[in-house]
């Protein structure tokens, strides 16, 4: 029997849009048996710019598992804030202990894949005047300009107000151009005279993540950011 194409499977997909003005921006979570088939359906809907789906291998997810997913999606990105959902009701579904199981342990993998696809839908937006304390708030100075921070669980957060350079340099990865351009149009960064600008607090997978965004190139956070002391991350780590 020949492969059964992924698209054809049941699954969960997201449609993320884009900033529009200062409102937050749409996003999309639905649920199908055949998600390509859903996918298709949306095809003349002109809010998104971005399709994200997931899938089970084989045939032991059915289209219950991922309605189950859907409503958990629906739940923790309405919770989370940052994007206008075109949906907030889910498919109800009833599923097992079992397969509830599951489905948890498949979400968990959804949320350690969602940032590195560049979407943070289900990442905390977390207040700077809650976590400003002498003993934990970095700062990452680099080519004029300064940066200040936080290590949280879910990865870092560079605080409102800090900066970034402008260009870029010969060792910048394709993510990093694409996520500044992102934020640019989003309006998380705004340029200003010879730097970029952090309009607000914004938080990242990782401290190197949040360090080459700042930097504009290959950059390791558990060196760039550092205490009011000048000790670095690593260091601060590594003496816990």
């Amino acid at each position: 029997m020949a492969p059964v194409p992924a698209a054809s499977q049941a699954g969960v997909y997201l449609l993320i849009g884009e900033r529009s003005g200062s409102e937050k921006p749409p996003a999309y979570i639905g649920v199908g048996e055949d998600v390509g088939k859903r996918l298709r359906q949306h095809r003349e809907e002109d809010f998104w710019v971005q399709s994200i789906v997931f899938v089970g291998l084989g045939d032991n997810l059915t289209k219950s598992h991922f309605q189950y997913l859907e409503g958990r999606l629906i739940k923790e990105a309405a919770e989370v804030g940052r994007f206008e959902l075109q949906n907030d009701q889910d498919s109800g579904a009833k599923v097992s202990q079992a397969a509830r199981a599951d489905m948890e342990v498949f979400l968990s993998w959804v949320r350690q894949l969602l940032p590195v696809l560049c979407c943070k839908i289900l990442i905390p937006v977390v207040k700077s005047e809650k976590l400003i304390d002498p003993s934990k708030a970095l700062v990452f100075k680099v080519k004029g300009v300064t940066a200040r921070g936080q290590q949280i669980r879910e990865g870092f957060v560079v605080f409102k107000g800090s900066e970034a350079t402008l260009g870029f340099t010969p060792s910048v990865r394709a993510w990093t151009v694409k996520t500044r351009e992102e934020l640019l149009k989003n309006g998380g960064l705004k340029e200003l005279a010879d730097k970029l600008v952090f309009t607000q607090d914004l938080a990242f997978t990782s401290p190197s993540a949040a360090a080459e965004i700042i930097y504009g190139g290959a950059k390791s956070g558990l060196t760039a950011w550092r205490n009011a002391e000048g000790k670095a991350l690593k260091d601060l780590e590594s003496a816990v």
